[in-house]
């Protein structure tokens, strides 16, 4: 028996050039162990949710920053969604506790130097607690990769990217992005 409530509180204010939502997400579970708790089988996980944007001039140059966090639902569809063929490992179990991620901000600024194009470049930090990773299964004898299978640890994940977006009305689209992540356990 597992049972998952989230409470998310904001405040919002929007002008002609500002748009901020300022909030929290209170996420709590009960049946999954315990996470910032005192009590047996209850996990109490709050996070921001945070959203702000300035359209500093006229909708050429906007910037923005977010930060965000949740707890996962930690299901057997969920785990399962990343292969559907995947060798569930010790670690991973329903008892186990769910994947938590109480931060996950981004920043950046678009830029629209013609009106069909817009430009986004970006950065951000990630930490979560219990995320699943994939693992590879490597043969001691012949180094190749058997099989993955599904492990959680606790990462870091620092990210940069950029997009770019063309479209000339509705017969020309073209959509261009990169991210580079860095990882650490």
């Amino acid at each position: 028996n597992k049972h998952a409530l989230r409470l998310e509180p904001f405040y919002e204010y929007k002008h002609e050039s500002i748009c901020l939502h300022a909030g929290v997400n209170v996420d709590m579970n009960i049946g999954t162990g315990k996470l910032l708790s005192t009590v047996d089988n209850i996990s109490f996980a709050p996070s921001p949710n945070i959203e702000f944007e300035w359209n500093m001039m006229d909708n050429i140059f906007h910037f923005y920053t977010t930060a965000k966090g949740s707890m996962g639902i930690g299901s057997l569809e969920e785990y399962l969604g990343y292969n559907r063929y995947l060798n569930i490992v010790e670690g991973v179990k329903f008892n186990t506790p769910r994947s938590y991620n109480p931060i996950d901000m981004q920043i950046g600024f678009k830029i629209r130097p013609i009106n069909t194009m817009l430009i986004d470049v970006y950065g951000g930090y990630a930490y979560t607690i219990n995320g699943c990773n994939m693992m590879a299964i490597v043969d001691t004898v012949t180094p190749s990769v058997i099989d993955y299978s599904l492990t959680q640890s606790n990462y870091q994940l620092w990210k940069v990217g950029a997009s770019l977006h063309y479209h000339y009305r509705d017969f020309v689209n073209v959509n261009v992005k990169g991210n580079y992540y860095a990882w650490k356990n």
